[in-house]
């Protein structure tokens, strides 16, 4: 899904149904709190309405645009769909591709987010409105709630910009306090936050 809410309601409505052991949901706060914004898009969003949340749709389905796939596109479209061979051709060589950009690519980001610190910006951990968290909150306690008895781990990955911004602010985010509410409403909810061991990680490897 797009989004945490979008997620919620595929669990809801599909994945549940499956037979399972647990549930992860992976959250990346560079871009889940504004997937959870209404756009153009056809899927569940949130609206507050009498002092109450509720699901609705931006557009009618009758609207959706749908883009019509060359025959080069549809032919790839059955070759990924149907070729493990392929599938796993295409991602050795996405691998090596960032293998060999990796130190570079990592270098410049790690610039641009001292830059961005250093101009006042605050990591994504951080930039969400009270709206965001409302919308956030309400999708994982509903996967929460419908995952009963069984664990639900939530995994936040972080960026370039979160790693400079434990390094120079220290390690102590909003969103980790309003991570703690929610288990301590959810006993079944568990919170990994990978920033420290990835931070630890770029450290060892002189990406910081």
């Amino acid at each position: 899904g797009s989004g945490t809410i979008h997620q919620w309601q595929v669990y809801e409505h599909k994945a549940a149904a499956f037979e399972h052991d647990a549930v992860m949901l992976f959250v990346l706060p560079f871009n889940d709190f504004t997937d959870n914004r209404p756009d153009n898009s056809y899927q569940p969003y949130l609206r507050e309405k009498d002092g109450e949340l509720e699901l609705f749709y931006s557009i009618k389905f009758e609207d959706v645009k749908f883009d019509e796939l060359s025959l080069g596109g549809r032919i790839k479209n059955t070759i990924d769909n149907t070729s493990y061979l392929a599938n796993i051709l295409r991602s050795g060589a996405r691998i090596l591709k960032a293998w060999r950009r990796g130190e570079g690519y990592a270098r410049n980001r790690r610039d641009e987010g001292i830059a961005s610190i250093n101009a006042g910006a605050s990591s994504d951990y951080d930039s969400y409105t009270p709206t965001d968290m409302r919308f956030f909150k309400a999708a994982i306690s509903g996967i929460a709630q419908r995952a009963g008895d069984r664990p639900f781990y939530v995994f936040l990955i972080p960026f370039f910009k979160d790693f400079e911004a434990a390094q120079v602010n220290g390690y102590d985010f909003a969103l980790l306090d309003e991570m703690q509410s929610l288990v301590s409403d959810h006993p079944n909810l568990r919170v990994v936050d990978l920033l420290p061991a990835f931070l630890e990680n770029a450290l060892e490897n002189d990406y910081s």
